[in-house]
């Protein structure tokens, strides 16, 4: 009996929900719906009536009233002044205080490679690879690497154990 009453109340409770869900929906299209583009000056005020029906809804104007476009004046353009050369770039700090290390260097016939250490990874490279944007391997010795950043030269170099 209480799974019978149960079923009833649902099936209550969702036509309920629909019927107010259509409603609702009306409600909605209705104030959606805008009359044709007429505009009908109040007497000496010379303001449109849409303005006024934007008020009335209660709705505050946040971003101000909606003004008609002014057409565009001709002005002479004013002289801009001459564009000033854009300072450089402050140099980086050294690869030392960047985190970077040298923590080996493999050599496999006439070739070279360096294995350099960061927080970030450890990366393999050989000459002409980019350490970073602007510092690159320019060589590689047996026991350090010659890094060209826009600065000058860099060494990187074994650590002494």
């Amino acid at each position: 009996m209480s799974r019978f009453l149960a079923f009833l109340v649902t099936l209550a409770a969702l036509g309920a929900g629909g019927w107010l869900g259509t409603a609702l929906w009306e409600t909605r299209e209705a104030t959606l719906v805008q009359p044709p583009n007429i505009e009908i000056a109040r007497a000496g005020s010379g303001e449109d009536t849409r303005s006024e029906a934007r008020r009335s809804r209660g709705w505050p104007a946040l971003f101000g009233e909606l003004a008609p476009p002014t057409p565009a004046q001709e002005e002479t353009p004013e002289p801009q002044p001459p564009a000033s050369e854009p300072e450089a770039a402050p140099p980086s700090p050294p690869l030392e205080s960047q985190g970077y290390g040298l923590s080996g260097i493999i050599r496999s016939g006439n070739e070279r490679w360096a294995i350099v250490t960061h927080p970030t990874g450890d990366k393999i490279l050989k000459p002409g690879d980019a350490l970073t944007d602007g510092a690159v391997v320019i060589e590689i010795t047996a026991e350090s690497i010659v890094v060209e950043t826009g600065r000058g030269r860099e060494t990187l170099a074994l650590p002494k154990e």
